[in-house]
């Protein structure tokens, strides 16, 4: 929405999306190699949910992750990693869409 109050545009968003997300964690990095169960993890894709809601800003959306399945403690960390690059990744989408919305006028 673009607004004029005494001569000042106000640009202003609020909305809601989710996003469906999959990681399939790398044969041979942190949560390959000998360990017992490596070789099933690094072929399981782990899937879900991140759901934003109260969309304002980049920095101040309420996220919220879903699991189809949750990873185990020997993938989590590759999986975590992966989704902090989506979620930055996201923000970044967020930024640029505020950013030509402000190119906006009445």
């Amino acid at each position: 929405t673009v607004t004029s109050s005494r001569g000042v545009l106000r640009h202003a968003f609020d909305y809601s999306f989710e996003a469906e997300w999959e990681v399939k964690p790398l044969p041979g990095g942190a949560e390959g190699g000998a360990e017992e169960g490596a070789a099933d993890a690094a072929d399981t894709v782990y899937s879900g949910r991140l759901k934003y809601s109260d969309v304002t800003a980049a920095e101040s959306a309420d996220v919220s992750t879903t699991y189809k399945k949750r990873p185990s403690e020997l993938v989590a960390p590759r999986v975590t990693d992966a989704l902090a690059e989506l979620k930055a990744a996201v923000a970044e989408a967020v930024r640029g869409f505020e950013a030509q919305l402000r190119t906006k006028s009445i």
